[in-house]
């Protein structure tokens, strides 16, 4: 079944069987209705798009209502439209604002006077608040702004009442307490808000890396659920996995830029120990907070994007621990809201952090790790995929007989990064002096 089918028969199993379902002449849709209807196909992904597209279908007729109830007892004003809007969308539920509707038409069905009816009130209120004064323009926009944009802009990831300050001389337990204090200000949510801008966000990605396609709509399909659910831009943890020099380290630090999320790259192959990810202990005399706090308090951004690169390749310290291991409660959305940081003793939430694991051979990884994130695998370039890259890194005025040979080596086993080396050395000859 296709995915359009599963939302249709999905819905009807749902919502309801309508009469021309059963009545249908087309045998294969009826077998198919009643084997949905007795639940022999009802798969996951059905249920899920089943379950969203009910959810889009009653929030839209909730709103509706809602909106229809606010214009016919605000009398034109602004600020009254706004509070009768807000209340009934946080506060009542979808049957309650029907049956408020359906009073309303009834008391204005019965009224004496055309100008009390229901749908000549609804249309001359909101024309009275499209043209609304210039002195209440202000007002109106904060008020409706409440009601229609519920996104978070900010948030408070840490807690922390300061101590005496005779008791902290040294330096080090001054560095602690500034890092506790920048934390504790309200920080930015960055990242597109809403379903429109993280399109373009993909798109772009899309278009500069169409070989990564799977990787890039698990994400942009991640990206907008939780844009639609929290208006804010948080990736679920990821691993991506494939040969060296495919892209897939590019693409996660162009996803934190293009989307503003101020990307953290982690080189995991020269780290012997877990403290560079967790922190360590204030006791030890080398302690700190681990390069993500330190990241989120450098650039005041609480949802940034940390890309950990070759992490198959870590060391295991004697002392230090694994790094794949300590990573396990900062992956689970509930434990990372609530990390207890071993260098500030204190909670930190840490849950808008989206993680991006970049790999070679997935087996390396422990098993632990595995169940806690999705791994996605990044293929090579191939075919015009391979032919634009090529074009585009070399650069347009390139010659034909070198970009031809620059496709042949990376289709033959050389990796992108080679290609950025071949570009350099490219750019170093076009900008050699000339030697008479």
């Amino acid at each position: 079944m296709s995915a359009r089918d599963m939302k249709r028969y999905g819905t009807y199993w749902l919502l309801g069987w309508p009469d021309d379902v059963h009545r249908s002449s087309d045998l294969a849709q009826v077998d198919i209705a009643r084997r949905v209807r007795r639940g022999l196909e009802l798969t996951p992904q059905m249920l899920r798009l089943a379950w969203r597209h009910r959810r889009d279908v009653h929030l839209r007729a909730k709103h509706e209502a809602a909106q229809r109830l606010a214009l016919y007892f605000c009398g034109g004003n602004c600020e009254t439209y706004a509070s009768y809007l807000l209340t009934a969308t946080q506060r009542w539920s979808l049957e309650k604002c029907v049956l408020a509707m359906r009073q309303a038409r009834r008391q204005a069905t019965n009224a004496h006077y055309d100008g009390q009816r229901f749908a000549p009130t609804i249309a001359r209120h909101r024309a009275m608040i499209l043209e609304p004064q210039e002195e209440d323009e202000s007002r109106t926009a904060e008020l409706l702004a409440r009601c229609i944009d519920t996104s978070v802009d900010r948030v408070r990831i840490h807690t922390y009442r300061s101590l005496d300050r005779s008791s902290r001389s040294d330096a080090k337990a001054r560095d602690r307490d500034a890092l506790r204090t920048a934390l504790c200000e309200p920080i930015t949510l960055a990242g597109p808000k809403d379903r429109h801008k993280c399109d373009e966000v993909f798109a772009q990605l899309y278009l500069e890396s169409p070989w990564l396609a799977e990787a890039l709509t698990y994400l942009w399909r991640a990206a907008r659920v939780n844009v639609e659910k929290s208006g804010t831009f948080v990736l679920p943890p990821l691993v991506l996995a494939g040969p060296p020099g495919c892209g897939k380290t590019h693409l996660a630090e162009r996803l934190g830029e293009v989307s503003g999320c101020a990307p953290l790259r982690l080189d995991m192959s020269s780290i012997t120990a877990s403290f560079i990810v967790t922190g360590a202990e204030y006791t030890w005399a080398s302690a700190s907070a681990g390069r993500p706090i330190e990241h989120i308090a450098e650039t005041q951004i609480a949802n940034p994007i940390v890309i950990l690169d070759e992490i198959d390749k870590r060391a295991h310290g004697a002392n230090g621990g694994d790094a794949a291991t300590a990573l396990l409660p900062l992956l689970e959305r509930s434990t990372a809201a609530a990390y207890q940081s071993p260098y500030l003793e204190a909670p930190v939430d840490l849950s808008h952090v989206s993680w991006i694991l970049c790999v070679n051979d997935v087996a390396c990884l422990p098993r632990p790790l595995r169940d806690r994130v999705r791994v996605v695998q990044c293929p090579m370039p191939e075919g015009a995929h391979l032919r634009d890259l090529v074009a585009r890194i070399l650069g347009e005025d390139v010659d034909p007989a070198i970009l031809e040979t620059a496709t042949d080596a990376v289709a033959g086993g050389r990796s992108l990064r080679w290609l950025s080396r071949l570009a350099d050395q490219l750019r170093a000859i076009a900008d050699a002096p000339v030697l008479h």
